[in-house]
């Protein structure tokens, strides 16, 4: 009977976990966590230690044509095998370092695993498939943002969209250049605000107070480069 209670046991539990998610990303830049989740429909875009890297799971699927070489090294190894499953493996690495490299595993153009590093090669987070693979399918996405006010911003290969305005004013952009993403806050503020650089929850955080306004920049792109960024934004609303 104890035998066949635990027979029950295995085959329940490799039940439930056979198509978990796992998801491990840098808290700060000394610690990281690591959450495991049934299947996609558990994870909560309200835990707001994974709310940016949520959204990248619901998306599940990559265009490897849509990763511009200008920016890219590409480099695609055949051979991975997971739930009797011959896989790819993708590294991307910057051409420039004003991005930061993935190493991805895909079926097709379903996302099994994703690696995030930083310049200094540090994983900012990754997350995938822990044993299952599901079968899924590209459908088309629906697209919840709303069109610009003005012309779209374009910077080194990024497109900037803007999202939403919040009710105290901020007004939120995601740039995204196909693989890395970083969003851009902007608001008004007569606080005084030094020069703020972290690590947190998977992204790089940088936020800057120039002529009465606050800008945080938050993702997958460098310091320096964030700066850069928030250099080029300025100058443009200048013009």
């Amino acid at each position: 009977m104890r035998l066949i209670a635990l027979l029950f046991f295995i085959l329940f539990t490799n039940n439930i976990f056979a198509n978990s998610i796992f998801i491990k990303l840098a808290v700060n830049p000394t610690s990281y966590i690591t959450l495991t989740f049934n299947n996609v429909d558990e994870i909560s875009f309200t835990d707001s230690r994974i709310k940016f890297i949520a959204k990248s799971i619901r998306e599940p699927f990559l265009d490897l044509n849509s990763i511009s070489r200008d920016y890219y090294n590409i480099s695609i190894k055949d051979g991975f095998k997971q739930d009797n499953k011959v896989l790819k493996q993708i590294e991307m690495v910057p051409i420039n370092k004003d991005r930061f490299p993935q190493i991805i595993n895909m079926y097709g153009n379903l996302i099994v695993r994703r690696e995030v590093y930083d310049n200094n090669n540090k994983l900012l987070y990754s997350y995938g498939y822990t044993e299952k693979i599901p079968d899924m399918q590209p459908t088309k996405r629906d697209l919840k943002e709303i069109s610009l006010e003005k012309e779209q911003i374009y910077y080194k290969g990024f497109q900037g969209k803007l999202i939403k305005k919040l009710e105290d004013g901020t007004i939120h952009y995601i740039f995204n250049d196909g693989l890395n993403k970083f969003s851009l806050f902007v608001k008004k503020t007569d606080q005084e605000i030094q020069i703020n650089k972290t690590i947190l929850y998977g992204n790089y955080v940088l936020s800057k107070k120039i002529d009465g306004i606050q800008y945080t920049v938050i993702g997958t792109i460098p310091f320096e480069e964030m700066e850069n960024f928030i250099t080029y934004i300025t100058v443009k609303d200048k013009k």
